[in-house]
């Protein structure tokens, strides 16, 4: 991460408030990220190639400082982004996801893949066959599936 800076803040789905309000329930801020490859886009859409702006959501009691501490480092991440309606207020930032950071990787010495923000259980579960950088660069290289299944009815 190259730097953070508050972004917006809620109190419910609607109503946006100031990022320092106590009221706020949930915020994000917006870092900006240093991009060295992207590995494959399943909507088409590819960010930026040198940087990008990213927003992490934040509980409403977490601040600005704590932020920066947790995000700006040198840890290589993998960042699972997306872009969608609720960024529409600023057209160049995407989202991680999905599920907020839970699939956010970072990649140790060795090239293998850990999710700090689940379980080690739930992170071994999520990682099955792709507990690599390399790994997860030839399943990117692969093509796409799309594996439709029709819903079990009960009765």
């Amino acid at each position: 991460m190259v730097a953070v800076v508050p972004g917006r803040a809620w109190v419910d789905e609607d109503d946006v408030v100031p990022f320092d309000d106590p009221a706020a329930l949930w915020k994000q801020v917006h870092a900006t990220v240093a991009v060295e490859e992207v590995l494959g886009a399943s909507d088409g859409v590819v960010p930026p190639e040198e940087e990008v702006l990213v927003a992490f959501t934040l509980d409403g009691d977490e601040d600005e400082a704590m932020a920066q501490h947790q995000l700006v480092n040198d840890q290589l991440l993998v960042l699972p982004l997306l872009q969608w309606e609720g960024t529409d207020y600023l057209p160049d930032l995407w989202s991680v996801g999905p599920g907020n950071a839970s699939m956010v990787a970072e990649v140790d010495d060795d090239g293998e893949l850990l999710l700090p923000c689940v379980s080690e259980r739930n992170s071994d579960r999520l990682l099955t066959g792709l507990e690599s950088l390399e790994a997860l660069r030839e399943a990117a290289r692969r093509p796409e599936r799309v594996i439709r299944k029709e819903p079990v009815g009960y009765g």
